[in-house]
């Protein structure tokens, strides 16, 4: 049985080009019964073709964004937007910054979907440090909540 793999792009942060680049796909191709759908422009940004990413692997596929969504596994750097997250097909795996204490409507979104999640922000090296890390990001979301807690 065949894995789909979608990898949408991060649309809500202006101006952050940030996509898997082909050789992740080259490594990834290795692994049999899987399947790439990334969306259309995946990786333009930072300056690939298409045709880069098609040299990589075989098994990729050009799709809409809401098919890129659609998959047994969704892979995104950052997360997107709560409406976004919509377009995961319930009971799927989901692999991105997920920073679980700043964003409560994800949260709420993954329980009710039944998602698998992977958060990148959560993985750690042997020496205990963030392997995957935007600090810039994590604290302007911390600072985010609290002002809207303080709000209250």
């Amino acid at each position: 049985m065949s894995k789909t793999v979608g990898f949408p792009m991060i649309r809500n942060f202006s101006g952050d080009s940030r996509d898997f680049i082909p050789e992740l796909f080259a490594f990834m191709d290795r692994y049999e019964n899987v399947e790439f759908y990334l969306e259309e422009g995946y990786g333009e940004r930072l300056g690939y073709t298409k045709d880069d990413y098609m040299k990589a692997s075989n098994k990729i596929r050009f799709v809409s964004r809401e098919e890129s969504f659609d998959k047994d596994i969704t892979m995104i750097l950052k997360n997107p937007e709560p409406e976004d997250l919509e377009m995961l097909k319930d009971g799927s795996e989901y692999f991105t910054m997920l920073h679980y204490a700043t964003r409560p409507k994800v949260r709420e979104i993954i329980a009710r979907k039944k998602l698998k999640t992977f958060a990148m922000d959560h993985i750690v090296g042997d020496d205990g440090k963030r392997i995957f890390v935007d600090y810039f990001g994590t604290a302007f979301n911390a600072c985010s909540a609290g002002v809207e807690a303080l709000k209250e």
